[in-house]
């Protein structure tokens, strides 16, 4: 026998699974994605003079009843003869790293290990069509969880995939995604979900915070910009919510122990003369650890005002590691931001 060895190299399913479902410890996150994608199509649009700078808007819709969610921007949308390219392929992704806030082209995916289905709705400006992309996650998850068979992973996509077109206005121009029957009930508080985004997305400071003022001085007085969108839950506009208070827990409710007396700065540079980092940190009196009923509590990393990871981000790499004392990033209020 003459039988040739097959060599080339293959992508079995089980690699899907890796990218989409299993990719978020706290299901949350997949807002974050959502949100990140839709800030970098509205700079494309701000950059096209397609939008004016605060005409842009990302809307977080929940309906708890049906159980679905979508997350809707009013930027460019996708064209029709790219949407398969851009909304199908796997770490395929068209965007520049080091400018864009999402580079690796799996976010949009993460949806699928929450929903029975994930929907793409795009419109394209000057294009009278609505392009639609329906990844079916139940087969998906049925294909993967078959051991009997042996897919690649193209050919997994192919199957759980399909596009559609409707008729649209020309002057249209969005993306939206939608995820029906949910299974997670916390994708689906939309108290949490907002409390959640107004510290993890790139939203302005509440005009409430006594000491925005200063903080905004200090960006001007050193060129700083940070990056903010009009973003919505239910149609209620989300802000960072830093408070001048410091709170406790009082039988459900809370209670005011300390108040913030004032904001610090501060800032590192590289040999040339450039920002490696920058940030503010508040001032109390405060003996002891800051409770959880402080949203804004804890050290915060941000990549252009977008949150990395959560308030305990820190303690791993700045604690000893026999030391576990969340006291550190409890204490006090504070925002770093990350250049770059």
């Amino acid at each position: 026998m003459n039988d040739k060895v097959n060599t080339a190299p293959q992508i079995g399913k089980d690699v899907i699974e890796s990218l989409t479902l299993g990719m978020y410890e706290d299901c949350r996150f997949i807002y974050r994605e959502y949100i990140q994608n839709a800030a970098d199509a509205i700079d494309k649009a701000i950059d096209c003079a397609l939008l004016k700078k605060g005409e842009e808007a990302i809307h977080v819709r929940i309906d708890k009843d049906k159980r679905s969610i979508s997350v809707q921007d009013n930027a460019t949308g996708i064209p029709k003869d790219k949407v398969m390219a851009i909304l199908r392929n796997i770490a395929h992704s068209t965007k520049k790293r080091g400018k864009d806030k999402g580079f690796r082209g799996i976010g949009r995916l993460g949806g699928l290990g929450y929903c029975s289905k994930l929907i793409f709705e795009t419109s394209y400006y000057g294009e009278p069509i609505k392009s639609i992309m329906t990844w079916d996650a139940n087969l998906l998850k049925n294909i993967i969880n078959d051991r009997e068979n042996s897919e690649e992973a193209t050919e997994v996509l192919s199957k759980v995939t399909k596009v559609e077109t409707e008729k649209e206005s020309d002057d249209a121009h969005y993306f939206n995604v939608i995820m029906e029957d949910v299974s997670s009930d916390e994708l689906l508080d939309i108290e949490s979900v907002y409390d959640y985004l107004s510290m993890v997305a790139p939203v302005d400071i509440s005009s409430s915070f006594i000491f925005r003022q200063k903080i905004n001085d200090f960006k001007k007085e050193n060129g700083l910009t940070v990056d903010t969108y009009n973003i919505f839950v239910n149609d209620d506009q989300i802000y960072k919510p830093y408070t001048g208070a410091i709170y406790e827990d009082n039988n459900g409710g809370k209670k005011k122990v300390d108040d913030i007396i004032d904001v610090k700065f501060l800032m590192a540079k590289d040999d040339n003369g450039s920002i490696i980092y920058w940030g503010w940190y508040s001032i109390s009196t405060l003996k002891g650890q800051m409770k959880p009923k402080n949203l804004a509590r804890g050290i915060r990393l941000r990549k252009e005002n977008i949150q990395i990871g959560d308030e305990e981000i820190c303690k791993n790499s700045l604690l000893k590691p026999k030391i576990n004392d969340s006291r550190f990033t409890t204490s006090a209020k504070f925002m770093r931001l990350v250049k770059g």
